[in-house]
């Protein structure tokens, strides 16, 4: 609700009903706009209040990606955006990243559809490039005696970890973490750093179960404005997988 310009009064001039509902009533009620214990209220525009309701447990107060209102956030980390599959998809795409955070960071936990190999290999690109500007460097444990440590340079995407497939055991997932330093600077190439886990079975300990971390280079400048996940296999993503992409002060 927006607040009435108060106005100047005159001696001796009579006061209507609707003049005292304008200038106390709507008045008052455009000054208090909480509702619950713990809102908190912000100016929407020059003469205009809005409600902030009261966060959970641990957030803290930061501004919304379009620097236009409060908004509360874990830390200094804010989240800029959930993808949670309702159907399969191809991929988790991240357009319009805003450029006011210093760093981001995604949390992958998910599963493939495909059903040939041990497993699936979740992929990254920026900015759409599909070109071979990419160059990755992972080292896996995925036996009790054997690091894989096999990267590529010159290739079309980022290898960021491993997820199961539609043959692994039921209500399995991989989960990775990707950090993405200095994502908005156009001074230096830009750079990605992740850490991951997969288990496909419970059979066999040593064999069924791979851990690594890995980073990977891209070969532009350019600030990063889209992040698109997919499968090296090209298949989905199946329903329940989730990405979620943070800004980091």
């Amino acid at each position: 609700m927006s607040k009435t310009a108060y106005r100047t009064w005159i001696y001796g001039e009579s006061v209507g009903e609707s003049m005292m509902n304008e200038q106390i009533r709507d008045n008052g009620n455009a000054i208090w706009v909480g509702t619950t214990a713990g809102d908190m209220d912000y100016y929407a525009g020059a003469a205009n209040k809005a409600r902030l309701a009261i966060g959970t447990a641990g957030q803290v107060l930061t501004v919304n990606p379009g620097a236009t209102a409060p908004l509360w956030g874990n830390g200094g980390m804010t989240l800029i955006e959930t993808k949670l599959l309702a159907a399969p998809s191809a991929s988790f795409d991240f357009t319009s990243i805003p450029a006011i955070y210093s760093h981001l960071k995604i949390i992958l936990h998910g599963r493939s559809a495909y059903g040939t190999g041990a497993n699936d290999a979740a992929v990254l690109r920026f900015n759409n490039d599909t070109g071979n500007n990419y160059d990755f460097r992972p080292i896996a444990g995925y036996t009790d005696t054997t690091v894989n440590a096999v990267g590529a340079q010159a290739t079309s995407k980022i290898f960021l970890g491993n997820v199961p497939l539609s043959t692994a055991t039921a209500g399995m997932a991989g989960s990775a973490e990707i950090i993405i330093p200095n994502y908005k600077e156009t001074a230096f190439r830009k750079n990605c750093i992740s850490t991951y886990f997969c288990e496909s079975a419970q059979s066999t300990p040593n064999t069924d179960m791979r851990i690594g971390i890995g980073g990977g280079h891209w070969r532009n400048t350019d600030a990063i404005n889209r992040i698109t996940i997919f499968l090296d296999s090209n298949g989905n993503f199946i329903i329940g997988s989730m990405a979620s992409l943070y800004g980091l002060s």
